[in-house]
């Protein structure tokens, strides 16, 4: 357990002897019913020499260590209770922390029932720094992107996120922010702008960017998920979307459904009047399970242009492949007009391309081509990259092939709703989709 520098040199000693020990020293007994039973073991810098330096012994507890740790403790726990929150959509957990407090008016209330009590299997890591970081004469690696708000770098697989001013002769920053290359982890530096929007509260999204669908759109990418300009709603429990672009009347469908509620002609729960999600999740022991898609972080199309590959599931082994689980819609906090939302979700049984008109009728669209270009033209994407597009291609051909679609025209005397409680009855007695 000793080294002679006599014999040797600092740096074999520093590089090679020391890093050695690390299984050299078994506690025995006094550890394994001291410090190795403590509950409080992680949050403890004990170590063997520790022990050694202050009792002679490498087992031995060391008092005021134990001390230390308490209060190590004490200080992670009140940091997290006062500077980190959870939300879940679709199945993601994203881990929200700052550097300056977060409290229940930080952010709007439309996330209010998207707060999770903590991780989940699938987590997403953001931190919030209040202050922007000197760039000055560091290497960004290759802009891949440059239109404001944003000029987008990546650099040894990380991607970097500059927001650029409107004015081409305006060099200041307003925000940068790093992400991992699955935009699993990222840090977001704000300017002093944005810290007192922070500190006034009423934020309307996570990220603290324009929309949080530059971060979640690339994540459903790898999740058998996509982002749609849609309204989404829950009809008698089956999931709908009404899928349209702006001033195609998905506002207008959506208090329509509303109001069908009120007078009780179906069960309604709204998710979202402007845009929604539809994840497909694998199947465990043949079962559509959300927990098997929680448990199977990453799943993605095979991809070689950037080394992705397709993970196999921990529940269901390799390749889901087409046509296995469920697809489920699920609400997000980016409304319209209509300012509610739920974090609710639902088996997807209709997707309803709308078009106002001077007729209330819903038809059945069987021609999966023009499935696929509607659905690709409601897209929501995020900085697209040649995966993304692998992987998005991948999900919305297998939603075309899968899910019942139909063609929508009304107008607004409300008369459409009957129409799309057929439907739904239909569906719901059917087959299920996926």
């Amino acid at each position: 357990m000793r080294y002679d520098l006599r014999q040797g040199t600092v740096r074999e000693a520093w590089e090679t002897f020391i890093p050695a020990l690390a299984d050299k020293v078994h506690g025995g007994a006094e550890y394994a019913e001291n410090c190795g039973a403590c509950d409080n073991r992680k949050n403890c810098r004990w170590c063997p020499v520790y022990g050694w330096l202050e009792n002679g012994r490498f087992s031995a507890p060391v008092a005021h260590l134990c001390e230390v740790a308490k209060e190590n403790k004490m200080f992670k726990e009140n940091w997290q209770a006062q500077h980190r929150r959870y939300y879940r959509i679709a199945g993601i957990t994203i881990q929200v922390d700052s550097d300056l407090p977060i409290d229940d008016q930080t952010f709007h209330p439309k996330f209010t029932s998207f707060r999770a009590d903590g991780p989940g299997a699938d987590t997403v890591t953001i931190r919030h720094h209040f202050g922007m970081p000197d760039l000055a004469g560091k290497d960004l690696g290759r802009e891949l992107y440059r239109k404001p708000p944003w000029a987008i770098s990546r650099q040894n697989g990380s991607y970097i996120y500059l927001g650029i001013s409107p004015q081409a002769d305006d060099p200041s920053l307003h925000r940068v922010a790093t992400f991992n290359a699955d935009h699993t982890r990222g840090r977001i530096y704000n300017d002093d702008v944005r810290g007192d929007s922070w500190r006034k509260g009423d934020v309307h999204s996570l990220t603290m960017f324009p929309s949080d669908q530059i971060l979640i759109a690339r994540l459903l990418a790898d999740r058998r998920g996509c982002y749609l300009h849609s309204a989404g709603a829950i009809l008698n429990g089956a999931g709908v979307l009404f899928v349209g672009h702006s001033e195609a009347g998905k506002s207008t469908t959506t208090n329509m459904l509303i109001e069908a509620g009120a007078r009780g002609d179906m069960e309604v729960e709204i998710l979202c009047d402007d845009r929604n999600i539809v994840r497909k999740y694998p199947a465990a022991n043949g079962i559509p399970s959300p927990q098997a898609a929680e448990a199977q972080k990453h799943i993605s199309s095979s991809s070689t242009r950037e080394g992705h590959k397709r993970i196999p599931s921990p529940l269901t082994g390799e390749g889901e492949g087409e046509g296995g689980g469920e697809w489920r819609v699920y609400g997000t906090w980016s409304h319209g007009d209509v300012p509610l939302v739920s974090a609710n979700d639902a088996p997807l049984r209709a997707i309803c391309f709308i078009e106002q008109a001077n007729e209330n009728s819903i038809t059945p669209l069987t021609d999966r081509k023009e499935i696929t270009r509607r659905l690709l033209a409601c897209v929501i994407k995020p900085f697209v990259t040649a995966d993304w597009w692998e992987k998005t291609l991948d999900v919305i051909g297998e939603l075309s092939n899968e899910a019942p679609c139909y063609v929508m025209r009304f107008d607004k005397t409300g008369e459409i709703v009957g129409e799309i409680n057929s439907v739904i009855g239909s569906a719901v007695h059917g087959s299920t989709v996926g």
